[in-house]
């Protein structure tokens, strides 16, 4: 009987349990999105940004991201939208551009809309959010993210100081892309607390 090495034992054990590790930090952020609270009044809706789709439409994710904003705000939750994203090197315009563009084709006054049109990371669309605020006399938030992001989302909006609450939109449609966007997601966990 051949036997492996002991070196490749010892990887293969330490690969079952970072696969292992890994899918159970998936299944938290899975649990995480489910507990999520609805979200009280507050001063303004931070929505983060995604990709935007050759044609200026909001790619799945942000289109998910818009319309759980607007149900946010046709609630009266708050009566100020930051639309936040800057302009991918493949994308046509601005992500805020594309959400400004959206938000107003479905019935929200262009003066209920601020934009920050220069971020690349959520840490960025946070920062320039709560500048927008500083600016505007606004205190308080919601952030709009997909389910899968908000956790994260709302840690990084506390480290920046924000007085934030979550609104949860809808992940993509399909199981293998929400799957695989958890998956991503728990590495971001695993960086965020490791401070990377």
């Amino acid at each position: 009987m051949h036997r492996l090495p002991t070196a490749v034992k010892i990887i293969l054990i330490l690969g079952l349990i970072g696969i292992f590790c890994w899918t159970a930090l998936a299944f938290a952020v899975y649990i995480k999105e489910e507990l999520t609270p609805e979200p009280k009044e507050a001063d303004c809706i931070i929505v983060l940004g995604a990709k935007v789709n050759p044609d200026r439409s909001p790619s799945v994710s942000l289109e998910r991201r818009v319309m759980k904003a607007l149900q946010v705000y046709e609630k009266g939750l708050a009566p100020y939208i930051i639309a936040c994203g800057g302009q991918g090197s493949d994308e046509p315009c601005s992500e805020a551009e594309a959400m400004r563009d959206w938000f107003m084709a479905n019935g929200v006054p262009e003066d209920a809309i601020l934009l920050d049109d220069t971020s690349t990371s959520t840490e960025e669309n946070l920062a320039n959010a709560k500048a927008i605020m500083g600016s505007n006399g606004l205190k308080t938030c919601i952030i709009t993210t997909n389910a899968y992001h908000l956790t994260r989302a709302l840690w990084l909006a506390e480290d920046a100081g924000l007085d934030a609450q979550g609104a949860a939109a809808l992940n993509n449609k399909t199981f293998i892309t929400r799957t695989r966007m958890r998956y991503r997601e728990a590495v971001s966990w695993v960086f965020y607390f490791l401070g990377i």
